[in-house]
């Protein structure tokens, strides 16, 4: 092999990874919220994550991503660690999707009529629409779909580079020897883990491997052995990964370490058992390998392999809980963020997650709110400091989730999720100022104690302002939470009714004012209550329309302030009939 033929190899490798990659993101973009979905529905079932893990990685082309992302929900405490198990098998299924692809190069040339579906006719073809698409069209879809394009034509252009600089392999005197002294499987087994740690990528190294297997110089029992190598070596990206995470992330690492060696093992012994006692085809033992039986022994292991370590999890969980026990000084924080760095390579996880925390954020919001209505009615004593405490998480969950979320902005992305990133900005800034109008309540509460108590009447009026601004948070909650856009849609006249709650509530303590049936001190700690419970309406309303933006066809081209003005000036008949049922109601 002359050095023009490396710097071919190394040239054609380089095109591989980067359109394996290239690919990838724009699978990822066009599934978009979809597979944030998928994620969000995982459950303990070990088959649903099995798909779940084969589909994530065979829509973002990488079970590396696929595991490091793993470890970073087990981190985050979104996941268990017998929950991961499906995720992490499914994620080593997924993988073999791009070496299926690969095989059908080696389409014979007597299958003329095959010809023109093999991925090295395909590759220029796609490359030039794709290219097309993102250069002339220009719309979000159009770009993404030409990503996906160009990503495959590139990746594949790759894959002939590196078949045509091995192509002179099996002429170099010491190659064959090579190959033959790899038929120790060990040694195959030793071959494969160290390339997929280099490369970081066991589609890449077993793509090589196909490359390779092009020359007929390599037997089908090396290539075994390597496939089952490059298997191993996926697990150093997770492993990797785990360190300086907390200790179930480690778990999850050591456990996926497991299933791939396990299952290395058992599949490198019954290769041996079945190739020394003549159980296999003696022609397919001694066979060459090829670029199709190579992807179908990667197909086949892993398969084999999610359901034999499905069957030993449950040991295997217990070993690993065994082996990595938690730290003396590791405790575990009642509030920690679920925000893993791991997830920002994936913006459309990253977003996903970020919108849990920012549902975590808003409870507390509400419980310190809650906890100002308790005190306002008697049912416990919440003094401004215990407040203040709760509303002290609350600034800790937007310094932090502000972070991440700017982090997020250096990373590509679609338009909707840059704009959901803007939003989502929006949207702590005012669960934020909902923590602050609550400290203000709860301090205009403790000077109540010193001055004039409410009258009869305005203390009726306060707690009926009260029940409709909970009301009013819950709804915000749980629209935000479920996506729900027509519960968003609901705020808005229930904001109306608290800013009517609020006038009315205003003239008639004026009123009381003037008949000296109030107090002056007092009523100044009246007016501050009316405020902050109107302030934190406001802020309900504008995370409202959040949800309808993030939840919109085109969230990029949503203008809140335009849709606002619209639905105020436009009450549909379904706005009235909400404005009615909650005017009756805190209006006795």
């Amino acid at each position: 092999m002359s050095f023009a033929n490396i710097l071919t190899l190394l040239g054609g490798l380089a095109m591989f990874l980067y359109g394996m990659n290239t690919m990838g993101d724009g699978l990822e973009k066009v599934a978009g919220k979809k597979m944030g979905q998928i994620i969000d529905r995982l459950t303990g079932s070990l088959f649903k994550g099995l798909l779940v893990g084969a589909v994530v990685t065979a829509i973002i082309q990488s079970s590396n991503a696929t595991l490091v992302m793993v470890v970073g929900f087990v981190n985050a405490g979104l996941m268990t660690l017998s929950q991961s198990v499906g995720v992490m098998l499914g994620a080593h299924i997924g993988t073999t999707i791009t070496s299926v692809i690969v095989s059908l190069n080696g389409i014979g040339d007597s299958l003329w009529f095959l010809q023109m579906f093999k991925p090295s006719t395909l590759a220029p073809m796609a490359l030039a629409a794709g290219i097309v698409l993102i250069m002339f069209v220009k719309t979000n879809r159009a770009i993404n779909v030409g990503t996906i394009l160009a990503g495959f034509g590139i990746l594949f252009l790759g894959m002939d580079a590196m078949s045509g600089a091995m192509n002179g392999l099996n002429q170099l005197p010491w190659f064959q020897p090579f190959m033959e002294s790899l038929e120790n499987p060990v040694l195959g087994i030793l071959v494969g883990l160290v390339l997929t740690v280099v490369i970081q990528s066991s589609s890449a190294s077993i793509g090589i491997l196909q490359a390779a297997a092009m020359t007929g110089a390599i037997s089908f029992p090396t290539a075994a052995a390597i496939v089952l190598g490059c298997n191993v070596g996926s697990c150093v990206s997770a492993l990797m990964s785990s360190m300086g995470a907390n200790t179930d992330a480690k778990k999850a690492a050591l456990l996926n370490a497991f299933f791939m060696v396990g299952g290395m093992l058992i599949a490198a012994i019954l290769l041996w058992v079945c190739g020394v006692g003549r159980l296999l085809p003696a022609h397919l033992w001694v066979s060459p390998a090829t670029m199709f039986n190579v992807s179908g022994f990667h197909i086949a292991f892993n398969i084999f392999n999610s359901f034999v370590m499905i069957a030993l999890s449950k040991p295997l969980v217990a070993l690993v809980n065994l082996i990595v026990k938690r730290g003396k000084n590791e405790e575990e924080d009642e509030y920690r963020l679920s925000l893993d760095l791991r997830l920002l390579n994936t913006p459309t996880l990253a977003i996903n997650q970020t919108r849990r925390e920012i549902v975590n954020m808003m409870m507390l919001s509400r419980e310190s709110v809650n906890m100002c209505y308790k005190n306002l009615t008697g049912e416990a004593s919440f003094g401004a400091e215990e407040v203040h405490r709760t509303e002290s998480l609350v600034d800790r969950y937007e310094s932090d989730i502000t972070q991440y979320l700017m982090r997020l902005t250096d990373r590509s992305m679609t338009d909707n999720d840059s704009a959901a990133v803007t939003t989502m900005l929006h949207v702590i800034n005012d669960t934020e100022r909902i923590g602050d109008h609550a400290f203000i309540i709860a301090k205009a509460l403790d000077r109540l104690k010193e001055v004039h108590p409410i009258s009869e009447k305005g203390m009726k009026q306060l707690l009926n302002m009260y029940k409709a601004v909970e009301k009013l948070m819950d709804m915000t909650v749980q629209a935000f939470d479920a996506e729900d856009v027509r519960l968003a849609a609901a705020v808005h006249p229930l904001e109306d009714v608290v800013d009517y709650l609020e006038d009315n509530l205003r003239s008639e303590h004026l009123e009381r004012l003037s008949n000296k049936e109030c107090n002056y001190e007092t009523g100044i700690v009246f007016l501050d209550i009316v405020n902050s419970l109107e302030r934190i309406s406001a802020y309900c309303s504008n995370i409202s329309l959040a949800v309808e933006q993030m939840n919109s066809n085109s969230a990029a081209n949503f203008d809140p302030h335009k849709h606002l003005k619209l639905v105020h000036e436009n009450k549909s008949e379904e706005y009235m009939r909400v404005y009615d049922k909650y005017i009756e109601k805190y209006t006795k």
